[in-house]
């Protein structure tokens, strides 16, 4: 009699705690790149660049952004592609930054429903080379 009641209590503390256990936020995953610029191309307030990503020296992918000039800003929407899906973001670039941050919205494959934040920072003055931080939550 005493055996059922420890499962019983054991059984009932299991119950409690696996909510709670699939509740527990997933650790971020960081995906830090180098980005380097392969294309640009400009018709009227519409830009497209084209770069090619590594980690290291090793090419994990690429990217597209497709941009939309107002005044001194451009709103860009950012497809990464890497083997396993893609990730995609937005943001706003104005002329005079040389770092900024947009909000990842979306994904396919490995990445479907991706969600986090994007961080880059360029590396030089035309902002050919960039790193790029992706942290997906």
């Amino acid at each position: 009699m005493k055996m059922l009641v420890r499962l019983a209590v054991v059984g009932a503390l299991l119950a409690a705690l696996a909510p709670a256990a699939a509740l527990a936020a997933p650790k971020p995953q960081v995906i830090t790149l180098l980005s380097v610029q392969r294309s640009q191309r400009q018709t009227g307030a519409k830009l497209l660049i084209k770069d090619d990503d590594y980690q290291g020296k090793r090419k994990v992918g690429s990217d597209t952004l497709t941009c939309t000039i107002a005044g001194n800003k451009a709103h860009c929407v950012a497809k990464i592609v890497f083997r396993a899906g893609s990730i995609t973001a937005r943001f706003v670039i104005t002329a005079a930054a040389t770092a900024g941050r947009g909000t990842i919205i979306g994904g396919t494959g490995a990445y479907a429903g991706a969600r986090g934040t994007l961080r880059y920072t360029n590396l030089n003055k035309n902002g050919t080379r960039t790193t790029v931080v992706l942290t997906l939550t």
